[in-house]
Parts: C-alpha cells; structure tokens; sequence
C-alpha cells in the first residue's frame, strides 16, 4: 500500500544514500522517490563529489541552496524528473501551501547564485576540491582528533568530504567542549556539534585562510588533549521505544509534569528530540523506560542539548496520568 518514499540524503554530517539503487527498486515497483538533499545542493556540480539525487533517478528533489551554496538564507529549490510523479497535482498543492507574497529579494537571490556557478563554478570547485584535499592531508597526523572519511566505515556508500566531522571520541573533549573551545579560543563558529564529535561546513567561498586558520586551531587544540581510548560510551544510536497510545490521543489527555528521572514506565505526553537531527527520542503516547532515561541525561551532563515540547527537559516531561489511561 505504500504510495511514496521519501529519504534524506546526505545527512547533516554528509553521509550520502545509494539513490540509485534505492531508486531502481522503487521504480520497479511503480513508488516515487523524494530526495530532501537540503544538505547537497552543490552535488553533481562537480566530478570532485557524488552524483545528485536527481542524476541518480529521484523523482523529487528538494535543494536548500543556502546551505551550500552561496545565496540567501530560505532559498531552495525543488526539482521533478520522470512520469512517476503528476506535475498538476505539486502545482496544486504548492499553490496552497505557497506564500501570495514573495520576498523577491530571495528570488533574487537564486538567480544571483545560479548565474555566479554559471559564469565562474567550474573553476571554484577545482580549487575548493585542492584546498578540501590539501586540508584533509595537512591533518592525518593529529595525535587524538581525526577526520572521518568514509575508509574508515564500511557503512557508509558514499560521503561528502566538505562536511569536515571532527571525531573526539577518544579524548577528554566531547564535540561541545571542542566547539566552544574554537569558537572561545579561536574565534572560528563551527555548524553542530554532538557527543563524540563537532561539525565544520565548508563551501566554494571559503577561501586558503579559511582553512589555514582552522587547521591551525585543530592542531593546537589537539595537542591539548588527553587520549582516553575506551573510556567514552558510544552516544550514536538512542533507544528505540514502543508506541502503545496514539500521539494525537496521549497529547489530549490529562496529564501533569513530574521530574524526569522518575519517568520510567509512564507514558509521555510530549516530543522530545536533539537537534541535529530533529528526530524525535520520545513521542507522546510511549513509555520511557529507564534505558532512555540514562541516554539522555548522559548527553546532557556531557553538553548535548535536549529539547522538548514544553521546554522542560531534561528537568521535567509531561506525562500522562495514568488513572485515565
């Protein structure tokens, strides 16, 4: 029964999907493929990273262009190839959903950044591919921080290299400390950052000082660390639970806000979410159990932000009074 499928590549930190592949089998089955490539505008812009979703056989395909590309902040694009997906029924839907107001600034701002990779593209990406390789080089010999590149994880299909993920899992440095250390110390904003690393994003604009001032700064920094191998817990994937009450029923049923670590065995009445990724950890309707408990403190005591409906983690979630249930 399924109608569409809709996936999200590449990730925030760069890691890109198999789409032609995953689209082939759709297609197989007559089922659309929307690509959120958000984070890849730049892709297939250049032989020197993957190919786009779009050259890879998605249907849709939306693009931030902001994010990697140089234009203003909420311009994207999206893009529809193929006889899968009925172009009457998005002009339909865009024009509800659709602004009746808008900002030709932005609009002004997606041509400015199309005709600027028109006219001078091709020659920024070959310099910005030498200055991404020439950076990855110049810190292979980091004593405790490390780049990740896609040799090191048999998972990954492919990566976007100018996402530059700074891995701190073996050190005294969680990705927070490390960001407010650049950031402090250095003056330099990193994108994110997440328990066992911090995020740099990197664009066709950043020019050889860019990148010789962070270099600079990863290598001092990382000769302040302490190696701490195996003393860190993996904080990647946060436990999976079980939806027993519909989100709609338990978001409209009485309930009360308690501390959190006493949540366990009852049924949350709000999201509860990191961003990056904005996937929710807790959804109204599941029982938190103590395993989702311990995640989730353990990322806060170590400066991961947890974010919820009603503010109140990680002190307080609501939930439901279970008389009612």
């Amino acid at each position: 029964d399924i109608k569409l499928a809709v996936i999200t590549s590449p990730t925030y930190e760069g890691v890109i999907s198999d789409v032609k592949s995953i689209s082939h089998i759709l297609h197989s089955i007559h089922i659309p493929l929307i690509v959120d490539e958000a984070h890849g505008s730049h892709l297939g812009l250049s032989g020197g990273f993957p190919a786009s979703a779009l050259a890879s056989g998605a249907d849709i395909v939306i693009n931030s262009l902001h994010k990697t590309l140089p234009s203003l902040t909420q311009t994207a694009l999206m893009h529809i190839k193929g006889n899968l997906v009925c172009d009457d029924k998005i002009k339909h839907s865009v024009n509800i959903f659709q602004s009746s107001s808008p900002s030709y600034i932005l609009m002004a701002s997606i041509d400015n950044c199309i005709r600027f990779l028109t006219r001078d593209g091709e020659d920024l990406f070959l310099k910005f591919i030498k200055r991404l390789d020439s950076f990855y080089n110049s810190l292979i010999d980091m004593e405790n921080f490390e780049l990740f590149l896609p040799d090191t994880c048999t998972e990954v299909f492919a990566f976007d290299k100018s996402r530059l993920v700074i891995l701190c899992k073996n050190t005294d440095y969680t990705g927070k400390k490390l960001m407010n250390t650049l950031q402090k110390d250095y003056g330099l904003q990193l994108e994110m950052s997440a328990p066992n690393y911090a995020l740099a994003i990197t664009g066709i604009c950043d020019t050889d000082n860019s990148f010789d001032v962070l270099k600079t700064a990863l290598k001092s920094v990382d000769r302040q660390t302490v190696y701490t191998a195996g003393k860190n817990k993996n904080y990647s994937v946060p436990p999976i639970l079980c939806q027993e009450i519909n989100p709609g029923k338990a978001i409209n049923i009485d309930g009360r806000s308690i501390s959190f670590d006493e949540c366990a065995f009852k049924f949350s009445q709000e999201y509860v979410w990191m961003y990056p990724p904005g996937i929710p950890i807790i959804v109204p309707g599941q029982r938190v159990t103590q395993e989702v408990i311990d995640y989730l403190l353990s990322i806060s005591q170590i400066g991961g932000e947890i974010n919820s409906t009603s503010g109140g983690m990680p002190y307080t979630l609501k939930v439901i009074n279970q008389t009612l249930i």
